[in-house]
């Protein structure tokens, strides 16, 4: 698990959407807009509650590198990670 860079944390503390991207079954991208919570520590999306599966829950576990990008709505980039 990558850290999150402490110049990119300001985000997480704002009302934006994350969007997760990952690999559908068929080897195509699939990005979905999620809700999320930031604990100081953990970057928490929303799913359904444990015991149940959804398709995005599936692609999370198979893809071999999920991505969450956030959008701040100034349209301002910032790059981190790997």
């Amino acid at each position: 698990m990558n850290a999150i860079p402490a110049s990119h944390t300001d985000l997480l503390e704002r009302p934006l959407f994350a969007h997760l991207a990952t690999s559908r079954e068929d080897g195509w991208p699939q990005v979905n807009p999620m809700w999320f919570a930031w604990d100081g520590t953990n970057l928490k999306l929303t799913a359904r509650p444990s015991g149940t599966s959804t398709r995005t829950s599936r692609e999370i576990r198979r893809s071999r590198f999920p991505s969450t990008t956030l959008t701040s709505r100034t349209g301002t980039l910032r790059s981190g990670g790997r």
